[in-house]
């Protein structure tokens, strides 16, 4: 899936005058997508390569905490990629309590949900009991997309 699911996103938030901001990461500049079709959409748009080949060298978790700590807040985050970068995002959106959507990507073998290979942990709040349970999401059927702070991000 990668980064197409959020141009859909940038351009329905642009479209209601949201200000998007888009953090662009990859290994070196070759690899570097869709830089051009968000700033087409009107994002400021900011890319980081793992090898500093393009732009500035770190990574997306990094970006983000600078940007936060320059003064920018979002309302919300929505990111993809690989899970220790979602799972470093997570923490920061809740160090710093704002919201933020994942969009998981597992292989789907079968893509209707009935060989449970695409699976994630997900927090479950016991209303009775108030205590703070799991189930297991069918990436496939119940997501790709979920809150980020429902997904256990230590499996």
């Amino acid at each position: 899936m990668g980064v197409a699911p959020l141009l859909a996103l940038c351009e329905e938030l642009i479209r209601q005058g949201k200000e998007v901001r888009v953090l662009i990461g990859a290994l070196k500049k070759e690899l570097v997508i869709g830089e051009e079709s968000f700033k087409i959409l009107g994002a400021k748009v900011n890319v980081v390569t793992d090898d500093g080949s393009y732009k500035h060298k770190g990574l997306v978790p990094d970006l983000l905490e600078g940007t936060i700590e320059g003064g920018w807040l979002a309302d919300q985050i929505f990111a993809c990629g690989p899970k220790p970068m979602l799972r470093k995002i997570n923490e920061i959106a809740l160090k710093v309590n704002i919201d933020y959507q994942v969009s998981l990507e597992e292989r789907m073998a079968c893509g209707i949900g009935a060989c449970l290979g695409c699976v994630c942990r997900i927090k479950t709040k016991n209303k009775k009991e108030d205590k703070v349970k799991y189930e297991y999401k069918r990436i496939c059927v119940d997501g790709p997309i979920f809150e980020g702070s429902e997904v256990v991000w230590d499996d």
